[in-house]
């Protein structure tokens, strides 16, 4: 029985490498707007930031370090209060998710978002606060809201790696979105990017920037199996370490049944003689 009659393979062969060389070709990606060169995020793990900077709120002048709950981690975002875009979903999405990250803030660690555009005012940062949507009602009383220092604020974000740029013929900024953790000394411990970063990344950037300060045992083991991509500004899981956690899962496992087979096993008695 013969085969349905159709080309030779060396034929397909050839009409393939034809389509694939006579194909138009593929647009080149859009170039990136003007307004948005200069924002990218480079990573400064490791600087330690100088948060004594002067702020305004509505009780008046204040040190920022003096607002800062000692020995604790800082979760630090920069926005201006006024923006539309960006910082209204950054901070929106924060507030939002925040009672999934399983911490309290003023009490596990500081929720810090720092205005950089000189026409902020703490007016501003209230009407801004009171857009936001708590869960809990203690929420927006523990997020400080910095504003009236704009010209440090912009020296502190390039020190921390944020660049930050003045849309020309405009009174918007351009930035982008990221959340710092920072230890209780101020020193950058990771980045989270986006204007929703998941809560176990918050989660875990805090219990990473706290040193072991919070969080319980189960939780330092289910980090074990995560790593910090610096890339991506999120922890993603290692297959290696996941083995390796489920290993010792076994082994433990095993262990523990055969100190209860132990246990369990009858006792052995002496025949009596007779």
């Amino acid at each position: 029985m013969t085969g349905r009659p159709g080309l030779p393979l060396e034929s397909v062969a050839v009409w393939l490498v034809l389509a694939v060389l006579w194909s138009p070709p593929v647009d080149a990606a859009p170039e990136r707007p003007a307004a948005l060169e200069g924002v990218e995020v480079s990573d400064r793990a490791g600087t330690t930031l100088d948060l004594g900077l002067a702020l305004n709120d509505d009780d008046g002048a204040f040190r920022l370090t003096d607002r800062l709950v000692r020995s604790k981690p800082t979760l630090l975002t920069f926005n201006y209060f006024r923006c539309p875009g960006v910082c209204d979903v950054q901070l929106r999405m924060l507030a939002q998710d925040l009672p999934d990250w399983g911490l309290e803030p003023g009490e596990d660690f500081n929720l810090v978002s720092l205005s950089f555009d000189p026409e902020d005012t703490p007016a501003t940062a209230r009407a801004k606060r009171a857009t936001l949507t708590f869960s809990d009602a203690t929420g927006p009383d523990q997020w400080l809201f910095g504003v009236g220092n704009a010209e440090e604020v912009l020296e502190l974000a390039a020190e921390a790696g944020v660049q930050i740029e003045k849309v020309p013929n405009s009174d918007q900024w351009a930035h982008p979105a990221v959340a710092i953790a920072v230890t209780s000394d101020g020193v950058i411990s990771s980045y989270l990017g986006g204007v929703r970063p998941e809560p176990r990344d918050v989660r875990f950037a805090l219990l990473g920037a706290s040193r072991g300060a919070l969080g319980s045992f189960a939780d330092f083991v289910w980090m074990s199996c995560f790593s910090y991509d610096p890339d991506s500004g999120s922890y993603v899981p290692e297959a290696w370490k996941i083995m390796r956690l489920g290993g010792l899962a076994t082994v433990l496992a095993l262990a523990g049944w055969l100190g209860l087979m132990w246990r369990t096993k009858p006792g052995i008695t002496e025949a009596a003689c007779s």
